[in-house]
């Protein structure tokens, strides 16, 4: 989409000075070394899905659309019923892509760089290793084929997925009544600072990305926990100082497993 890196700057920053202003939780860690070394992450990544996923993705979603190939192709639907299938459909794959970066060992070892911050805000929506990136855009492109999605579907589903993770990562503190209408249709701060706590229990919990209630219809949702009660973080990275190498080396090294006195809060 046209102006898409300009929405997300725009997003990045707006979201930024908002939590500065009504911070949910208080900050652990020095705010400008974890935010260059969180946009230094996402800089590393962008040639991995710019350059390599980005045009795999062209070329197969108008490969699929001229040989009618995949599932909502053969079905025929309309265009906005196809776009909003085909939009729903890519939350509810993405929700059960991000359980398998818990579950599966191997996709752990790259999402944890992303769960490795000490503290949670609009820039840890970009602190994803470019391995994660890189796996997430083969699973895309085996989805095109088989599931026949259209480029237009699959450029605004990226937007809105990058937007929303801004806005539900940012350190931002919503009036309470507010928050609870919201969260029960998108994902939100308070909803999703579980996902990022000292808890095992919690952490594999809230999956969702845009969509709040596949957790929910899933029981992977797990109940509200007054901001000061939630640590962000893993344990098991506690005291070390994990600078830019640090997270590029990450999933490359022994994997760390949860204390016992952090599988599940008592």
């Amino acid at each position: 989409m046209k102006n898409s890196s300009l929405i997300i700057v725009i997003t990045l920053v707006l979201f930024m000075i908002l939590e500065s202003l009504f911070p949910l939780r208080s900050r652990r860690e020095n705010n400008l070394k974890r935010f260059l070394t969180n946009v230094f992450t996402s800089i590393i990544a962008l040639p991995f899905t710019r350059l390599l996923i980005y045009p795999g993705v062209i070329f197969l979603s108008a490969f699929v659309a001229k040989s009618n190939w995949g599932l909502l192709n053969i079905l025929k639907l309309n265009g906005p019923i196809n776009f909003i299938v085909g939009f729903v459909l890519l939350d509810y794959i993405i929700y059960w892509w991000h359980y398998a970066n818990h579950k599966v060992f191997f996709f752990w070892r790259f999402h944890q760089v992303h769960h490795a911050d000490k503290d949670m805000d609009a820039s840890t929506a970009l602190r994803f290793h470019f391995g994660e990136l890189f796996l997430s855009g083969l699973v895309r492109i085996c989805l095109i084929l088989i599931l026949g999605f259209n480029l237009e579907t699959l450029l605004t589903f990226d937007l809105c997925v990058t937007v929303i993770a801004i806005f539900h990562h940012s350190n931002l503190k919503l009036p309470l009544w507010f928050e609870g209408h919201l969260n029960k249709i998108i994902v939100t701060p308070l909803f999703h600072q579980n996902h990022h706590s000292y808890f095992q229990h919690e952490t594999d919990s809230n999956y969702s990305t845009i969509f709040s209630f596949w957790d929910r219809i899933h029981k992977s949702h797990t109940k509200k926990i007054p901001s000061e009660k939630v640590t962000i973080g893993l344990p098991f990275f506690e005291g070390e100082k994990i600078n830019f190498l640090g997270l590029m080396k990450m999933p490359f090294l022994k994997l760390k497993t949860w204390p016992k006195e952090f599988i599940r809060r008592k």
